[in-house]
């Protein structure tokens, strides 16, 4: 697994309410923070009972490049 460098940003900001499209269901973006997201994987947009993840941003970034992810909103 290859990490992302401090100074390397993504090509798009990640925001809260952000909705991400993978093959596997969704990411929701519910919280935003300096150094961490909060996030939930969902089957299906609709759904709303998940778990909320905390992750770092530049490894939520990686996750989403490795899968595929579309921004959907």
């Amino acid at each position: 697994m290859q990490h992302m460098s401090a100074e390397t940003k993504p090509v798009v900001a990640l925001r809260a309410g952000q909705l991400w499209r993978t093959e596997d269901g969704c990411i929701l973006i519910t919280e935003q923070g300096e150094k961490i997201i909060g996030y939930r994987k969902l089957r299906d947009p609709q759904q709303r009972a998940a778990l909320t993840n905390l992750i770092r941003p530049e490894a939520l970034v990686c996750y989403l490049s490795q899968v595929g992810a579309v921004l959907a909103n």
